[in-house]
């Protein structure tokens, strides 16, 4: 009986931190070059609000912007949008959590690109995601022609 408890107790935290630890892996990949990485959030930030997202951090290679929606007198979404770049990779990472309250339940979602929301959810940060990628489409290197 102790035993059981005991795997029981210890196969619960693993599940914990596996679900913990998922997610910074759980991103939607953004090319932008390392040289412009810093211009193109600092533009970013300043488009954000225009989509209803509200700026909470900021830094030359990170951006951290949340929306609030409320749906009904029970439910609540909150869209949490973490723009991260690293001087080691050649693109950002857009880790974007949508966290619903209905009633007493919470639930939280991640998007990245193999694992979408439903049409309803993905309403809540579409737009903002195609922004963030046409402006970093504007810091690529043209392509060259092959002749």
């Amino acid at each position: 009986m102790r035993s059981t408890k005991h795997f029981i107790c210890v196969l619960s935290i693993v599940i914990l931190w596996s679900c913990a630890s998922g997610d910074s892996l759980r991103y939607f990949p953004i090319k932008i070059p390392k040289s412009s990485s810093e211009q193109c959030i600092r533009q970013v930030k300043d488009s954000l609000p225009s989509y209803g997202f509200l700026l909470y951090g900021f830094s030359k290679d990170s951006l951290l912007s949340i929306k609030y929606i409320r749906s009904g007198a029970l439910n609540e979404r909150e869209v949490r949008l973490l723009l991260t770049s690293h001087p080691d990779q050649p693109y950002c990472r857009a880790n974007i959590r949508i966290t619903t309250f209905f009633r007493k339940d919470t639930i939280i979602e991640y998007y990245d690109e193999k694992q979408g929301f439903p049409a309803s959810h993905r309403t809540d940060f579409k737009e903002a995601l195609l922004m963030i990628k046409r402006t970093a489409e504007l810091y690529l290197p043209p392509k060259k022609r092959k002749n």
